[in-house]
């Protein structure tokens, strides 16, 4: 039933600059006796400072009469008294049916910060508790909450992992675009930004991430996540939080979750009112982007969509020398290619939809489409201009969720659902190896012409996919202690259409197309449990364990057995707290590595890898705007697949084996200051490696990472940010034209960013100008980081002034 008609309760809680008041207009409402008004209004007074937005909240009047559920009014009205945020709503009830919707308001932006909403049957005694507990919710800060991790929304202090979350708030506020420019954020990770793409390293080692979208594993038979740009990219246009878990997380998300989890999450919006985001973006290295975004809660069902469109060509490299041809040909490698790039524009559409229906059912649609075009070969060698290389790849995903309620009484309830969810991985790759040598050598007999060039043309039309079925049952009990158990079993049917790999020259088409090995299809059955027990207020304590059937290869193939286990204990008392945290990981070898029959002798008898973490780490609040966090792990992976280099052989550069174990050490601290008018938030982290099968020299661990963040906020429509990340020096060796294995010392990898942004300009209209790279530092990208020599270390270069326009409603 549609009661906003009739409703004509409205609130407002405004918080005071520095986050320590609020003041609050009290109730209007429709057939809400004058007594019961006094017990809401101090429920949600308290709900409100429970939050932690708000330490205390004064009262005030007429905000809410005057200005209704208009955002640019309440607007005006915090910034009139000095205030950063508010919160408006309305509340009603007709009989036992009971609706109230809060909105938060940053009045430094104009923008709504989050929305809380019910529509359910309440008896007398239930509506004070939940008023509190939706004021409560709302008045939660978005980056002080995660349940990627275990399963269970809890603040990040009460939740027994290592986590991270930032907000879409977060990444507007310092212009962060790309999941480049976030992850050197994250404590241990490094982006190795080369001119191919952007190998993502977490301790050091990379492949060790899985992502998710809204809680769906992006997974596929054929190769893990390498890279940014040729595996994965995606903009930030659907995205309201990201959630970064540290450390191995196979017990809930299985397989790949090997160090690490992002998920990328997209809310559906509770307010009644549309929102709409709108904008476009240039910069000075031929970038242009256009996005547009929108929902309302509709009643019956709510919804948001949203589409990003954009090209970018992007800065320059000069190579002052690289190989003329890496495979092929004996040592030492012939060199004297030098030149400079001359990009080609990458291109991407990604497209999102989430819609749920009443409060059982949620279904959602994503689409990421990109053209990826690379100059300087993955291989070492300068390409020649108009002879690149691509990487084109598009991700679909479909998922749809189903929820009920199966008991429900005071103190206990058991709640179940059913995810369905499909994932199709299209790719078409061009991977450019050596460009044209025209003064190369005459082919030997039945050899191949290098004088044509070298390229491997991979991929297939048809999409690799992933199907997933998931049961989840979840029992909650809250009596004297708290508990929350969560049990769940899935399938996963993984299905990889014939492998591609025909070399030819550059610019030859091949006569025959080449199957490096069929199509595979992988079967995986799994069952889980976690659970979450609360014996008093400021302890929390969790365990879990999977177990998991995997058939890698065919029908007629044995069942292999995998199993993790995960524990921990979070102590929060108040301004002070811990945790504790035990978790492991496996990663299967993918059919890469088991079945290639070109350039990577496939190898099937590998073994999954399999990681165990060990991680503690402490924090502590000062005078409510400083927040300090350290922590330390250590990580055991064992039974590691490299690439074990073949000499000789005409067809095979690799064979992939199980090999020793790498141990990780880790330590880091963070700090979080917020003040009225400023934010700054810093993070340092120390790593060391010790593998006992090391390839060469061993894995060049950045020993130090390090990030900076700030800003500053001087007047309500102004705001002004820095940021920087930085990972230490390399030592690694290169391929030269007189040393096979050259030792160098890599320059510091120092990213950075300066801008401005002007809120409502005209009409809701915010501009926002940025600069990366102000400083004009130049980082060096070693093309090999796993212990053998380099075949180049490409110097990049280039600064980029960015200038947004942005509509926000």
């Amino acid at each position: 039933m549609m009661l906003r008609g009739i409703v004509a309760t409205l609130l407002c809680l405004v918080a005071a600059a520095s986050a320590d008041t609020g003041a609050w207009t009290g109730f209007r409402a429709l057939g809400v006796a004058e007594g019961q008004l006094a017990v809401l209004e101090f429920v949600a007074v308290e709900g409100m400072r429970e939050g932690g937005l708000v330490e205390s909240v004064d009262v005030a009047s007429g905000v809410a009469s005057r200005c209704g559920v208009s955002v640019d009014c309440h607007c005006a009205e915090l910034r009139k008294n000095n205030h950063r945020y508010g919160a408006f709503g309305s509340m009603g009830h007709l009989g036992d049916l009971w609706t109230i919707e809060l909105t938060l308001v940053d009045a430094h932006t104009c923008t709504v910060e989050g929305t809380v909403f019910a529509s359910e049957s309440l008896s007398e005694n239930e509506v004070a508790p939940r008023i509190a507990a939706l004021a409560r919710r709302l008045a939660t800060p978005a980056d002080s909450v995660a349940a990627t991790a275990t399963g269970t929304e809890r603040t990040i202090d009460t939740t027994p992992a290592i986590v991270m979350t930032i907000t879409r708030a977060q990444l507007q506020a310092l212009q962060i675009r790309t999941l480049d420019d976030l992850l050197p954020f994250m404590p241990g990770y490094d982006v190795i930004d080369a001119n191919w793409g952007g190998l993502v390293l977490n301790q050091g080692l990379p492949n060790t991430l899985l992502f998710l979208s809204n809680g769906i594993s992006l997974v596929n038979g054929l190769n893990g996540f390498r890279s940014l740009g040729r595996d994965f990219r995606s903009s930030f246009t659907h995205v309201d939080r990201i959630e970064i878990v540290r450390g191995p997380g196979s017990v809930l998300w299985g397989q790949n979750a090997f160090l690490g989890v992002i998920n990328m999450i997209t809310e559906i919006p509770m307010r009644r009112e549309p929102v709409l985001e709108a904008g476009l973006s240039a910069g000075t290295l031929n970038t242009q982007e256009a996005w547009v975004r929108g929902g309302q809660n509709r009643g019956l069902y709510r919804f948001t969509a949203s589409v990003n469109a954009g090209r970018r060509i992007g800065p320059t490299s000069r190579l002052d020398d690289s190989p003329q041809a890496s495979i092929g040909v004996p040592a030492p490698l012939p060199f004297g290619n030098a030149g400079v790039t001359h990009p080609a524009a990458d291109t991407w559409l990604d497209v999102m939809v989430r819609i749920a229906v009443g409060k059982r059912i949620e279904a959602s649609f994503q689409n990421l489409t990109s053209d990826i075009g690379f100059e300087i070969s993955p291989s070492g060698p300068l390409l020649d201009e108009g002879a690149g290389g691509y990487w084109k790849k598009t991700h679909r995903l479909y998922g749809l969720e189903l929820k009920q309620p199966l008991y429900d009484k005071p103190g206990a309830s058991v709640n179940a659902s059913v995810r369905g969810s499909r994932y199709e991985y299209y790719s078409d790759e061009n991977f450019a190896i050596q460009p044209a040598w025209p003064d190369g050598p005459e082919p030997a007999m039945g050899g191949r012409d290098l004088r044509l060039g070298l390229r491997s043309l991979q991929g297939n039309d048809r999409p690799r996919t992933a199907n997933q079925v998931e049961l989840r049952v979840v029992h909650a009990y809250d009596q004297a202690i708290a508990s929350k158990l969560t049990a769940g079993i899935g399938l996963l049917h993984m299905h990889t259409p014939a492998s591609l790999a025909t070399l030819a020259g550059i610019s030859e088409e091949p006569s025959a197309i080449t199957t490096s090995f069929g199509s595979k299809t992988f079967a995986t059955l799994s069952a889980y449990a976690i659970e979450e027990l609360v014996p008093v207020p400021w302890l929390v304590l969790s365990g879990g364990s999977r177990v998991q059937l995997d058939r890698p290869y065919a029908s007629e193939d044995p069942w292999r057995f995998t199993a993790a286990f995960q524990g921990g204990a979070a102590i929060n008392l108040g301004e002070l707290g811990a945790k504790l945290v035990y978790s492991e990981g496996f990663r299967p070898p993918d059919a890469v590595q088991l079945f290639s029959t070109v350039g990577t002798m496939g190898n099937p008898d590998l073994r999954p890898e399999t990681s165990r973490a060990l991680a503690f780490e402490a924090h502590g609040t000062i005078e409510s705007v400083l927040t300090l966090r350290a922590g330390a792990d250590v990580t055991r992976v064992s039974d590691v697949i490299i690439l074990d280099p073949i000499v000789g052989d005409p067809q095979f550069l690799y064979k992939p084996i199980n090999q020793g174990q790498i141990d990780l050490l880790g330590a880091y601290a963070v700090a979080h200051l917020s003040l009225p008018l400023f934010d700054g938030r810093a993070t340092y982290h120390i790593g060391a490696l010790d593998e006992t099968n090391p390839v060469g020299d061993g894995i060049p661990l950045a020993r130090h990472t390090a990030a900076l963040a700030a800003v500053w906020r001087p007047f309500a429509d102004l705001s002004l940010f820095a940021r920087g990340t930085f990972a230490s020096p390399r030592r690694l060796r290169t391929v030269t034209a007189d040393n096979a294995r050259e030792p160098v010392k890599t320059l510091p990898t120092i990213r950075s960013a300066v801008g401005v942004s002007l809120a409502d300009l005209y009409a809701g209209l915010d501009l926002e100008l940025s600069v990366d790279n102000p400083l004009l530092l130049e980082r060096d990208a070693p093309y090999r980081v796993d212990g053998t020599s380099a075949p180049l270390i490409e110097r990049r270069r280039g600064t980029e002034v960015f200038a947004t326009l942005r509509y926000d409603r």
